[in-house]
C-alpha cells in the first residue's frame, strides 16, 4: 500500500514508481564498494523467477552504462 492509500503491486526492478537508477547513480557516485540486494516480494511463485531474471538483467545493464 502507497502512502497515499492506492494499492501498489510487485514489478521487476527498474519497471515501478521507485528511481532505482537514481539510487544506484548516488550509490556509484559516492564510491560505494559493498553489495547492494535486489528483493522481489509479493510475487507469485509461479512468476518469480521470470521477475529475478528481469530484476538481474535490468540491473546488470544500468551498471553497465
Amino acid at each position: 500500500m502507497k502512502i497515499d492509500g492506492t494499492r501498489s503491486y510487485a514489478c521487476p526492478v527498474g519497471a515501478g514508481y521507485i528511481d532505482i537508477g537514481e539510487i544506484l547513480h548516488r550509490l556509484q557516485k559516492q564510491r560505494y564498494s559493498g553489495n547492494v540486494i535486489v528483493e522481489l516480494y509479493d510475487y507469485h511463485p509461479k512468476d518469480m523467477l521470470a521477475g529475478i531474471r528481469q530484476s538481474v538483467r535490468w540491473v546488470r545493464n544500468y551498471l553497465a552504462l
